[in-house]
């Protein structure tokens, strides 16, 4: 990566997880999804969460786009290629899932204010399971790259940083993976947290790094 790109994947990764997560909260509460309509009903209660899930699509599809960047430039600088091309092409496809899940939301509360609460809450239930779904997605695309980190012949420095973030993709990845297959949101949850402080150190780490 040149200086301009490492900065732009560095910042950001270090920042935009965190951005995400807070709008994700605001948006989806903290508690879990047992009634499609209430928690559609919510959601379009508030006026700004169209806003916000606009605003957290676009940062969502920059983390997606650092993040191939990231994995392609362990392809360029490795002995062993394959983790960060299988890692790059698997989150491109998660990106492409949580575009779609994004869009809709928005349709989803768009219909509800409209006031057609039967298909505003089909695509509601579409959404979310479709996102309880793409956690096999992302941990099989964070297994990979954790592998690819270590792969790399110019690895994260100091050996510290290798570590947290090579072990930290694999366990993000495993409990993204797990979460589905245990129907256990907890799992996921945890699972996103680590992926986020991951992202976080993997954006200092570049940004400092010259």
């Amino acid at each position: 990566m040149n200086e301009s790109t490492k900065k732009f994947v560095g910042w950001t990764l270090a920042v935009l997880p965190i951005l995400i997560t807070l709008f994700w909260v605001i948006i989806y509460g903290t508690d879990p999804v047992n009634d499609y309509t209430t928690s559609l009903a919510d959601m379009a209660s508030n006026e700004l969460n169209g806003i916000l899930m606009a605003v957290a699509l676009v940062f969502f599809m920059l983390i997606i786009i650092a993040y191939v960047i990231f994995a392609r430039s362990l392809i360029e600088d490795s002995n062993n290629p394959v983790f960060g091309t299988v890692a790059s092409m698997i989150i491109m496809i998660f990106g492409a899932i949580q575009l779609t899940c994004g869009m809709l939301l928005l349709a989803a509360i768009s219909l509800y204010d409209a006031g057609d609460t039967s298909n505003g809450t089909l695509l509601f239930m579409i959404n979310h399971e479709a996102n309880l779904v793409s956690g096999i997605i992302l941990g099989a695309g964070l297994i990979p790259l954790g592998r690819a980190v270590r792969e790399a012949k110019n690895k994260l420095q100091p050996n510290l940083t290798l570590n947290i973030v090579s072990f930290g993709l694999l366990l993000a990845g495993i409990l993204n993976v797990a979460a589905t297959f245990v129907a256990q949101e907890d799992l996921g949850f945890f699972g996103w947290i680590i992926w986020v402080i991951v992202s976080i150190i993997i954006g200092i780490n570049l940004i400092r790094n010259k």
